[in-house]
C-alpha cells in the first residue's frame, strides 16, 4: 500500500525511485519518526517533519495518546486487516514476529496464539483511539485489496483524491498475488 501511494503522489516519505520496498521487509516501509516514538526519542519538530503518511502496526498503541496530546493532526485512519490467526501463522512462517518474543519451547500453535493475541490486541487499540477521538478511518481487507483493484481504489478514495486510471495501472503494477501465502 505505502508503494501503491508514493508513486500515486503521496507524500509517504520515500520517492518512486526509492519506495522504500525491500523483500525482506514485505509489507514494511515503516518510517524513523515511529521507530524514534518507540524508542522514546520522537520529539515535536519528528513530528512536524514526518510525511502526511504514517505507516506501521506499531502506531496501534502510540496513536490516541499522540493525538490527544495534539501532537499531531489526523486526517484518516486507514486499517488494513486480516483473519487474525492467518495473520500470525504468515508473519512467523517468515520469521517474524511482532511484540512477543517466541517461547522457548513453544510449539507453533503456541507461538501463533501469542501472536495472534497481540494483533487482537492493536486492532483493538486502534479502534478505541479512532472512536474515542472521533476520527475517519477506514478497514481494508487483506488480501482483499491485493485481489481487487475496484475494492482498493473504494478504500484508498475515502482518504485521498485519487485519479481513477491511474491508479489502476500502478495497482497493477504493484499488486503480486504470489506474495500472499496464507488465506483465511
Amino acid at each position: 500500500m505505502m508503494r501503491l501511494l508514493t508513486r500515486l503522489g503521496e507524500d509517504t516519505g520515500w520517492t518512486p525511485e526509492e519506495d522504500g520496498y525491500n523483500e525482506e521487509w514485505r509489507a514494511g516501509c515503516e518510517q524513523v519518526v515511529i521507530v524514534s516514538l518507540l524508542e522514546g526519542e520522537a520529539t515535536q519538530r519528528n513530528l512536524d517533519e514526518a510525511p502526511r503518511v504514517l505507516k506501521s502496526p506499531d502506531w496501534s498503541f502510540f496513536l490516541k495518546p499522540v493525538y490527544t496530546a495534539g501532537w499531531i493532526e489526523i486526517d484518516h485512519v486507514l486499517i488494513p486487516f486480516r483473519d487474525l490467526d492467518v495473520s500470525a501463522k504468515s508473519r512467523l512462517s517468515v520469521g517474524l514476529h511482532w511484540m512477543c518474543e517466541p517461547l522457548a519451547g513453544a510449539s507453533i500453535e503456541d507461538l501463533a496464539g501469542h501472536q495472534a493475541n497481540i494483533h487482537a490486541l492493536a486492532l483493538g487499540r486502534t479502534m478505541e483511539a479512532v472512536w474515542v477521538c472521533g476520527l475517519p478511518y477506514t478497514v481494508m481487507e487483506f488480501p482483499r485489496f491485493v485481489e481487487d483493484v475496484d475494492y482498493c481504489y473504494g478504500c484508498l478514495s475515502r482518504a485521498f483524491n485519487l485519479e481513477r486510471g491511474r491508479f489502476g495501472e500502478e495497482w497493477k503494477k504493484l499488486a503480486n498475488l504470489s506474495q500472499i501465502v496464507w488465506r483465511s
